[in-house]
């Protein structure tokens, strides 16, 4: 949650027991003749599940294969270009005031598949699947425990889309009014709150580095359909002019071609930000030839 001081955007983790009814797991339906596996007599831990080679992809379109490390407390991810990197992280009580904690790790492949969708897409969110453990003071676990199994996942922490921009006009001189449009990007973070630059600046606190647009990956439905943007006809990208006020830059339309009819232009963007990159496309409508 965003603070003016005190808060470490990159301590990207939750004590788990913080999302449970009460603060605890409570195992029940344990016959009363096994006094040494009452709840009260029992450890609980966290481990995560293994994923069994699920196959995840990432910002990148890179593909991930997904396992666990030997005592299943780290969530791995390997690729055709590196194997078995961290994802996720369990600490365990011991180390962490009484409590298992569970942790993103700062590292690329952990943003490229923390980056693939946001919290209105929960579905294809990075998901770790988490077994509640139990020993009891003779160091024996429980067996044929059910319903101790459960999801955890880690919510990109903003989300950026294209804000409703003014339309281009075609046929107007370059520099004219319809010819250049403000970028306009709208921003909320992982609780669905818009960006604000005040109390606290919220570009600055979720380290908001650099908008790109790929203006040369340009498509257009001139034809009817999108297709790579026509010769004589192009759109410019002024880059940021400040990211921390909310000022995304300026796109100019140039046309050299025939008069056209209306049709729209589609460009990808990139967001990059302090945990990683969020793409995205924004569609810029042009207006028919001004006569």
């Amino acid at each position: 949650v965003p603070a003016a001081t005190g808060h470490n955007i990159m301590n990207f983790n939750k004590f788990i027991l913080e999302t449970f009814n009460g603060h605890d797991v409570t195992i029940s339906e344990i016959p009363a003749v096994y006094t040494d596996f009452a709840d009260t007599k029992l450890t609980k831990t966290f481990r995560f599940v293994d994923p069994k080679g699920a196959k995840l992809t990432g910002v990148s379109k890179t593909v991930y294969t997904m396992s666990v490390n030997a005592d299943r407390t780290q969530l791995l991810a390997s690729s055709e270009a590196v194997a078995n990197t961290v994802v996720a992280t369990i600490k365990d009580a011991a180390n962490n005031d009484g409590e298992d904690l569970i942790q993103l790790e700062d590292n690329s492949v952990a943003k490229d598949l923390l980056n693939v969708a946001g919290r209105d897409d929960l579905a294809n969110n990075l998901t770790a699947r988490l077994s509640v453990e139990t020993l009891n003071g003779c160091g024996k676990s429980l067996n044929e425990v059910t319903n101790n199994e459960f999801d955890v996942k880690f919510l990109r922490p903003i989300t950026v889309k294209a804000d409703k921009m003014d339309n281009f006009k075609d046929g107007v001189d370059v520099g004219a009014e319809g010819s250049v449009i403000d970028v306009k990007l709208a921003f909320t973070d992982w609780r669905n709150y818009a960006f604000v630059t005040t109390p606290i600046n919220y570009y600055t606190y979720y380290g908001v580095k650099s908008i790109t647009i790929d203006t040369d990956k340009a498509q257009t439905t001139v034809n009817g359909k999108y297709e790579p943007i026509p010769a004589g006809m192009k759109v410019e990208y002024s880059g940021v002019e400040d990211i921390s006020a909310g000022k995304f830059g300026k796109l100019t339309y140039i046309n050299n071609k025939a008069e056209v009819g209306e049709f729209d232009i589609k460009l990808p963007v990139a967001v990059e930000y302090a945990w990683g990159t969020v793409e995205f496309d924004i569609v810029c409508h042009v207006a028919k030839t001004v006569k």
